[in-house]
């Protein structure tokens, strides 16, 4: 049984190689491995993982699931606010 990085058994994510963009998104191709380096940019993200969410107008949307460094305050909008001008528009997770 394949469960991708999500491990059932420990209720956690593991880390997972990726060698293919997630999907598209309106067409555009998306690497969740260059977006997540890019949030780590963020002084306040200890770790993140960028999936992919499934909904019927693209296909596909970004979500970031995010852990918080100790003493940080993080609130989506700031994740949003942080990508925007700075990354596509279409890579900006929209669910964090």
């Amino acid at each position: 049984m394949s469960t991708g990085p999500w491990s059932p058994l420990t209720r956690s994510l593991s880390e997972t190689p990726r060698s293919t963009p997630s999907g598209l998104r309106g067409g555009d191709s998306i690497s969740p491995g260059e977006i997540e380096e890019f949030l780590y940019q963020h002084l306040a993200i200890r770790d993140v993982q960028v999936i992919g969410v499934p909904v019927s107008k693209y296909g596909v949307e970004l979500g970031a699931c995010i852990i918080v460094r100790p003493g940080h305050g993080l609130t989506a909008d700031d994740v949003q606010a942080f990508c925007r001008d700075q990354i596509a528009h279409y890579k900006i997770p929209r669910f964090v």
